[in-house]
Protein backbone atom coordinates (compact mmCIF):
# COMPACT_ATOMS: atom_id res chain seq x y z
CA UNK A 1 0.00 0.00 0.00
CA UNK A 2 2.98 2.20 1.26
CA UNK A 3 4.34 1.62 -2.60
CA UNK A 4 1.56 2.09 -4.31
CA UNK A 5 0.74 5.41 -2.54
CA UNK A 6 4.52 6.47 -3.52
CA UNK A 7 3.78 5.76 -6.78
CA UNK A 8 0.83 7.74 -7.25
CA UNK A 9 2.44 10.56 -5.43
CA UNK A 10 5.34 10.32 -8.28
CA UNK A 11 3.09 9.96 -10.99
CA UNK A 12 1.04 13.01 -9.91
CA UNK A 13 4.16 14.98 -9.52
CA UNK A 14 5.40 14.21 -13.06
CA UNK A 15 2.12 15.14 -14.63
CA UNK A 16 2.53 18.97 -13.16
CA UNK A 17 6.25 19.33 -14.06
CA UNK A 18 5.05 18.19 -17.40
CA UNK A 19 2.35 20.72 -17.36
CA UNK A 20 4.43 23.48 -15.96
CA UNK A 21 6.89 22.76 -18.83
CA UNK A 22 4.19 22.49 -21.65
CA UNK A 23 2.85 25.90 -19.92
CA UNK A 24 6.39 27.81 -19.97
CA UNK A 25 7.06 26.59 -23.72
CA UNK A 26 3.46 27.83 -24.92
CA UNK A 27 4.34 31.10 -23.27
CA UNK A 28 7.37 31.50 -26.00
CA UNK A 29 5.19 31.23 -28.47
CA UNK A 30 4.34 34.98 -28.95
CA UNK A 31 3.32 36.84 -32.12
CA UNK A 32 3.76 40.67 -31.75
CA UNK A 33 3.68 44.57 -33.54
CA UNK A 34 5.85 47.54 -32.88
CA UNK A 35 7.57 50.12 -34.19
CA UNK A 36 5.19 52.29 -36.33
CA UNK A 37 6.75 54.51 -38.07
CA UNK A 38 5.86 57.12 -40.78
CA UNK A 39 8.35 58.50 -43.57
CA UNK A 40 8.70 61.62 -44.26
CA UNK A 41 6.97 62.99 -41.49
CA UNK A 42 5.46 65.66 -41.29
CA UNK A 43 3.69 65.36 -44.32
CA UNK A 44 2.37 67.30 -46.66
CA UNK A 45 -0.79 69.04 -47.34
CA UNK A 46 -3.44 67.62 -49.48
CA UNK A 47 -3.69 69.98 -51.72
CA UNK A 48 0.16 69.27 -52.77
CA UNK A 49 -0.86 65.93 -53.03
CA UNK A 50 0.74 64.98 -49.58
CA UNK A 51 2.18 61.15 -49.63
CA UNK A 52 4.04 58.58 -47.53
CA UNK A 53 4.96 55.33 -46.18
CA UNK A 54 4.09 53.68 -43.10
CA UNK A 55 5.54 50.63 -41.55
CA UNK A 56 5.50 49.03 -38.46
CA UNK A 57 7.84 45.90 -37.68
CA UNK A 58 6.25 42.35 -36.99
CA UNK A 59 7.44 39.21 -35.32
CA UNK A 60 7.29 35.98 -33.87
CA UNK A 61 9.21 35.82 -29.98
CA UNK A 62 9.48 31.67 -29.39
CA UNK A 63 8.61 28.52 -31.58
CA UNK A 64 7.83 28.78 -35.16
CA UNK A 65 4.00 29.43 -35.69
CA UNK A 66 2.22 26.89 -37.94
CA UNK A 67 -0.14 27.44 -40.48
CA UNK A 68 -3.46 25.52 -39.58
CA UNK A 69 -6.86 25.61 -40.81
CA UNK A 70 -8.89 28.25 -39.27
CA UNK A 71 -6.53 29.21 -36.43
CA UNK A 72 -4.66 31.20 -38.50
CA UNK A 73 -3.10 34.85 -36.92
CA UNK A 74 -4.09 38.25 -38.62
CA UNK A 75 -3.78 41.95 -39.35
CA UNK A 76 -5.95 44.51 -39.47
CA UNK A 77 -4.52 48.12 -40.61
CA UNK A 78 -6.47 51.02 -40.14
CA UNK A 79 -5.60 54.17 -41.92
CA UNK A 80 -6.57 57.65 -40.38
CA UNK A 81 -7.23 60.74 -42.31
CA UNK A 82 -5.62 58.88 -45.17
CA UNK A 83 -6.28 56.48 -48.21
CA UNK A 84 -3.83 54.28 -49.86
CA UNK A 85 -1.35 55.87 -51.87
CA UNK A 86 -2.01 53.20 -54.87
CA UNK A 87 -4.53 52.84 -57.59
CA UNK A 88 -4.80 49.20 -56.34
CA UNK A 89 -4.46 49.61 -52.80
CA UNK A 90 -2.90 46.44 -52.61
CA UNK A 91 -0.25 47.05 -55.07
CA UNK A 92 1.18 49.42 -52.17
CA UNK A 93 1.83 46.41 -49.62
CA UNK A 94 5.50 45.84 -49.25
CA UNK A 95 7.85 44.82 -46.81
CA UNK A 96 9.58 41.69 -45.84
CA UNK A 97 6.81 39.80 -44.23
CA UNK A 98 4.18 41.09 -46.50
CA UNK A 99 4.21 37.41 -48.21
CA UNK A 100 3.13 35.69 -44.70
CA UNK A 101 -0.35 37.21 -45.43
CA UNK A 102 -3.02 37.44 -48.14
CA UNK A 103 -4.11 40.64 -48.32
CA UNK A 104 -7.30 42.33 -49.04
CA UNK A 105 -8.92 45.93 -48.75
CA UNK A 106 -12.01 47.08 -47.03
CA UNK A 107 -13.25 50.93 -48.65
CA UNK A 108 -15.86 51.14 -46.36
CA UNK A 109 -13.32 51.00 -43.05
CA UNK A 110 -10.52 52.33 -44.78
CA UNK A 111 -8.53 48.87 -43.39
CA UNK A 112 -6.38 46.18 -44.95
CA UNK A 113 -6.69 42.81 -43.68
CA UNK A 114 -4.01 40.40 -44.10
CA UNK A 115 -4.44 36.56 -42.68
CA UNK A 116 -1.58 34.09 -42.54
CA UNK A 117 -0.74 32.31 -45.36
CA UNK A 118 2.97 30.64 -44.42
CA UNK A 119 4.32 29.10 -40.86
CA UNK A 120 5.80 31.97 -39.23
CA UNK A 121 9.57 31.08 -37.90
CA UNK A 122 10.87 30.80 -34.41
CA UNK A 123 12.22 33.95 -33.11
CA UNK A 124 12.00 36.13 -36.17
CA UNK A 125 10.97 39.52 -37.23
CA UNK A 126 10.43 41.87 -39.87
CA UNK A 127 8.40 44.42 -41.61
CA UNK A 128 5.25 45.70 -42.87
CA UNK A 129 4.86 48.78 -44.73
CA UNK A 130 1.85 50.74 -47.25
CA UNK A 131 1.76 53.37 -49.17
CA UNK A 132 -0.54 56.48 -48.17
CA UNK A 133 -2.15 59.26 -49.46
CA UNK A 134 -3.09 62.39 -47.05
CA UNK A 135 -7.06 62.88 -47.64
CA UNK A 136 -7.23 65.63 -44.83
CA UNK A 137 -5.11 67.77 -43.02
CA UNK A 138 -4.69 68.08 -39.49
CA UNK A 139 -2.29 70.73 -37.55
CA UNK A 140 0.93 69.61 -35.01
CA UNK A 141 -1.49 70.13 -32.03
CA UNK A 142 -3.73 67.54 -33.37
CA UNK A 143 -1.99 65.43 -35.35
CA UNK A 144 -4.16 62.54 -36.83
CA UNK A 145 -2.65 61.58 -40.35
CA UNK A 146 -1.21 57.31 -39.88
CA UNK A 147 -2.51 54.14 -39.18
CA UNK A 148 -3.07 51.58 -36.29
CA UNK A 149 -2.57 47.72 -36.54
CA UNK A 150 -4.04 45.23 -34.11
CA UNK A 151 -2.76 41.67 -34.51
CA UNK A 152 -5.48 38.92 -33.85
CA UNK A 153 -2.99 35.69 -32.57
CA UNK A 154 -4.53 32.04 -33.60
CA UNK A 155 -7.26 31.27 -31.63
CA UNK A 156 -5.54 28.04 -30.07
CA UNK A 157 -2.98 30.84 -28.08
CA UNK A 158 -5.74 32.17 -26.00
CA UNK A 159 -5.00 32.51 -22.31
CA UNK A 160 -1.27 32.02 -22.84
CA UNK A 161 -0.54 34.90 -25.59
CA UNK A 162 1.08 38.18 -24.62
CA UNK A 163 -1.43 40.73 -25.45
CA UNK A 164 0.22 43.96 -24.63
CA UNK A 165 2.10 43.53 -27.64
CA UNK A 166 -0.26 43.25 -30.30
CA UNK A 167 -1.52 46.42 -31.23
CA UNK A 168 0.73 49.49 -32.60
CA UNK A 169 -0.04 53.09 -34.22
CA UNK A 170 1.45 56.31 -35.37
CA UNK A 171 0.04 59.66 -36.38
CA UNK A 172 1.74 62.63 -37.75
CA UNK A 173 0.64 66.11 -39.00
CA UNK A 174 0.84 67.92 -42.21
CA UNK A 175 3.27 71.22 -42.88
CA UNK A 176 4.10 73.07 -45.71
CA UNK A 177 7.13 75.48 -46.17
CA UNK A 178 8.36 78.11 -48.62
CA UNK A 179 12.11 78.95 -48.49
CA UNK A 180 14.18 81.49 -50.13
CA UNK A 181 16.47 79.88 -52.61
CA UNK A 182 19.35 83.16 -52.77
CA UNK A 183 22.97 81.43 -51.85
CA UNK A 184 23.42 80.35 -48.34
CA UNK A 185 25.09 84.55 -47.50
CA UNK A 186 21.58 85.68 -47.86
CA UNK A 187 20.60 84.14 -44.90
CA UNK A 188 18.01 81.88 -44.02
CA UNK A 189 14.22 82.95 -44.79
CA UNK A 190 11.15 80.55 -45.04
CA UNK A 191 7.39 80.76 -44.66
CA UNK A 192 4.93 78.57 -43.21
CA UNK A 193 2.09 77.78 -46.01
CA UNK A 194 -1.35 77.89 -43.85
CA UNK A 195 -3.51 75.64 -45.52
CA UNK A 196 -5.79 74.89 -42.37
CA UNK A 197 -9.68 75.96 -43.75
CA UNK A 198 -12.54 77.08 -41.53
CA UNK A 199 -14.38 74.07 -40.59
CA UNK A 200 -17.85 75.93 -40.90
CA UNK A 201 -17.41 77.97 -44.25
CA UNK A 202 -14.84 76.05 -46.06
CA UNK A 203 -12.29 78.91 -46.84
CA UNK A 204 -8.87 78.96 -46.01
CA UNK A 205 -7.50 81.11 -43.09
CA UNK A 206 -4.27 83.10 -43.09
CA UNK A 207 -3.54 82.10 -46.62
CA UNK A 208 -1.69 85.01 -48.19
CA UNK A 209 1.24 84.30 -50.62
CA UNK A 210 3.33 86.25 -53.72
CA UNK A 211 1.84 85.69 -57.26
CA UNK A 212 -0.58 83.17 -58.48
CA UNK A 213 0.35 80.14 -57.22
CA UNK A 214 2.63 78.81 -54.12
CA UNK A 215 4.44 75.31 -53.74
CA UNK A 216 6.21 74.35 -50.81
CA UNK A 217 9.93 72.96 -50.46
CA UNK A 218 10.60 69.96 -49.19
CA UNK A 219 13.76 71.07 -47.98
CA UNK A 220 15.89 74.07 -48.33
CA UNK A 221 17.95 74.86 -50.56
CA UNK A 222 20.81 77.56 -51.39
CA UNK A 223 21.00 78.04 -55.18
CA UNK A 224 23.67 79.91 -57.61
CA UNK A 225 20.18 81.24 -59.61
CA UNK A 226 18.00 81.64 -56.80
CA UNK A 227 15.75 79.28 -58.75
CA UNK A 228 13.12 77.83 -57.03
CA UNK A 229 12.35 74.52 -58.75
CA UNK A 230 13.45 71.89 -56.91
CA UNK A 231 9.73 70.12 -57.64
CA UNK A 232 10.15 71.25 -61.12
CA UNK A 233 7.90 73.58 -60.50
CA UNK A 234 8.70 77.50 -60.69
CA UNK A 235 6.63 79.86 -57.71
CA UNK A 236 8.91 82.56 -58.19
CA UNK A 237 5.74 84.58 -60.23
CA UNK A 238 4.65 87.06 -57.48
CA UNK A 239 7.14 90.09 -58.72
CA UNK A 240 8.33 91.05 -62.37
CA UNK A 241 11.95 92.68 -62.27
CA UNK A 242 12.03 95.24 -65.42
CA UNK A 243 16.01 96.77 -66.75
CA UNK A 244 17.72 97.99 -63.44
CA UNK A 245 19.95 101.03 -64.91
CA UNK A 246 22.28 102.46 -62.13
CA UNK A 247 20.46 105.65 -60.90
CA UNK A 248 17.16 104.95 -62.14
CA UNK A 249 13.70 105.07 -60.30
CA UNK A 250 11.51 102.40 -61.11
CA UNK A 251 8.26 101.30 -60.28
CA UNK A 252 7.81 97.25 -59.78
CA UNK A 253 4.55 95.36 -59.96
CA UNK A 254 3.87 92.70 -57.18
CA UNK A 255 1.21 90.53 -57.12
CA UNK A 256 -0.19 89.08 -53.87
CA UNK A 257 -3.09 86.79 -53.75
CA UNK A 258 -5.34 86.45 -50.26
CA UNK A 259 -7.72 84.27 -49.35
CA UNK A 260 -10.46 84.73 -46.87
CA UNK A 261 -9.44 87.37 -44.37
CA UNK A 262 -5.55 87.06 -44.21
CA UNK A 263 -3.85 90.20 -44.05
CA UNK A 264 0.18 90.47 -44.14
CA UNK A 265 3.32 92.70 -44.73
CA UNK A 266 5.01 93.06 -47.98
CA UNK A 267 8.83 93.71 -47.69
CA UNK A 268 11.99 93.76 -50.23
CA UNK A 269 15.63 94.11 -50.33
CA UNK A 270 17.98 94.47 -52.70
CA UNK A 271 21.76 93.90 -52.43
CA UNK A 272 22.67 96.82 -54.05
CA UNK A 273 26.73 96.42 -53.30
CA UNK A 274 26.96 92.95 -53.97
CA UNK A 275 28.54 91.64 -50.79
CA UNK A 276 25.86 88.79 -50.32
CA UNK A 277 24.07 89.60 -47.74
CA UNK A 278 20.27 92.12 -47.29
CA UNK A 279 21.84 94.18 -43.73
CA UNK A 280 23.09 97.83 -44.43
CA UNK A 281 21.75 100.63 -44.76
CA UNK A 282 20.01 101.31 -48.71
CA UNK A 283 19.12 97.69 -49.10
CA UNK A 284 15.73 97.69 -48.02
CA UNK A 285 12.77 99.29 -50.55
CA UNK A 286 12.14 102.86 -48.63
CA UNK A 287 8.07 102.16 -49.29
CA UNK A 288 7.97 98.78 -47.35
CA UNK A 289 6.61 97.65 -45.33
CA UNK A 290 3.27 97.93 -47.16
CA UNK A 291 0.27 95.93 -45.44
CA UNK A 292 -1.79 94.04 -47.45
CA UNK A 293 -5.56 92.77 -46.91
CA UNK A 294 -6.85 91.99 -50.04
CA UNK A 295 -5.30 90.31 -53.51
CA UNK A 296 -4.05 92.95 -56.13
CA UNK A 297 -0.82 94.07 -57.71
CA UNK A 298 0.83 96.91 -55.27
CA UNK A 299 3.72 99.08 -57.07
CA UNK A 300 7.08 99.63 -55.60
CA UNK A 301 8.97 102.41 -56.23
CA UNK A 302 12.76 101.52 -56.61
CA UNK A 303 15.67 104.10 -56.45
CA UNK A 304 18.54 102.26 -58.14
CA UNK A 305 21.88 103.66 -56.39
CA UNK A 306 24.56 105.31 -58.55
CA UNK A 307 27.11 102.85 -57.04
CA UNK A 308 24.86 99.65 -57.85
CA UNK A 309 26.90 96.59 -58.85
CA UNK A 310 27.08 96.59 -62.52
CA UNK A 311 30.51 93.63 -62.64
CA UNK A 312 28.12 90.80 -61.97
CA UNK A 313 24.35 89.61 -61.14
CA UNK A 314 23.17 90.57 -57.65
CA UNK A 315 20.19 89.43 -55.92
CA UNK A 316 16.40 90.62 -54.41
CA UNK A 317 14.41 89.40 -51.91
CA UNK A 318 10.75 89.62 -51.26
CA UNK A 319 8.79 88.95 -48.61
CA UNK A 320 4.55 88.68 -47.72
CA UNK A 321 3.84 87.53 -44.17
CA UNK A 322 4.16 88.88 -40.63
CA UNK A 323 6.50 91.35 -40.15
CA UNK A 324 10.28 91.14 -39.92
CA UNK A 325 13.86 91.32 -41.65
CA UNK A 326 15.40 89.39 -44.38
CA UNK A 327 16.47 86.45 -42.41
CA UNK A 328 14.15 83.94 -40.18
CA UNK A 329 10.79 82.11 -39.96
CA UNK A 330 7.51 83.64 -40.57
CA UNK A 331 3.91 81.78 -39.33
CA UNK A 332 2.38 82.54 -42.63
CA UNK A 333 2.81 83.70 -46.26
CA UNK A 334 6.17 83.01 -49.11
CA UNK A 335 9.29 84.53 -49.72
CA UNK A 336 10.92 84.89 -53.43
CA UNK A 337 14.34 85.45 -53.91
CA UNK A 338 15.55 86.86 -57.45
CA UNK A 339 18.77 87.12 -59.56
CA UNK A 340 19.36 90.69 -60.38
CA UNK A 341 21.03 92.45 -63.38
CA UNK A 342 21.80 95.76 -63.30
CA UNK A 343 22.96 97.81 -65.80
CA UNK A 344 25.42 100.70 -66.31
CA UNK A 345 24.56 104.65 -66.96
CA UNK A 346 26.43 104.09 -70.05
CA UNK A 347 24.42 101.19 -71.38
CA UNK A 348 21.50 103.10 -70.67
CA UNK A 349 22.92 106.37 -72.71
CA UNK A 350 23.86 104.08 -75.73
CA UNK A 351 19.99 102.81 -75.88
CA UNK A 352 18.71 105.76 -78.57
CA UNK A 353 21.45 105.17 -81.11
CA UNK A 354 20.47 101.35 -80.89
CA UNK A 355 16.94 101.51 -81.45
CA UNK A 356 17.78 103.91 -83.74
CA UNK A 357 19.86 101.82 -85.33
CA UNK A 358 17.61 98.69 -85.66
CA UNK A 359 15.00 100.84 -87.02
CA UNK A 360 17.22 101.41 -89.85
CA UNK A 361 18.53 98.14 -89.90
CA UNK A 362 15.68 96.50 -92.25
CA UNK A 363 16.36 93.33 -91.00
CA UNK A 364 14.95 93.86 -87.53
CA UNK A 365 11.52 94.46 -86.80
CA UNK A 366 10.45 96.31 -84.01
CA UNK A 367 7.15 95.37 -82.16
Amino acid sequence: MVLFKEFILSFMIGILVLSSAMVVHAQQWNPYVGKASIAPEPLMPVEFKGAGVLSFQIGNQGDHLPLIKNQEMSLVITLAKGAPGTEDPLAGIGGSWAGFFSWSYEKEYNSFMGVQVRDIPANSSGYISLEYQVAVNTPDAYPGNGFNVNLQPPPRTNGINNTADDAVSAYTYVRARDYGNAPASYGSASHEINIFRNPETGEYENYIYLGSSVYPDPAERFALHADDDIQEINDNDGVVIPVLYQGDTVTIPVLVTVHDVSAGTLNAWFDWKGDGNFSGAGKKVTETPIHVFQSGTYGLKVQVPDSAITSRPTFARFRIGATGGPAGHNAWGEVEDYRVIIKSKAEKELQPAMVEENLSNPNIHIK
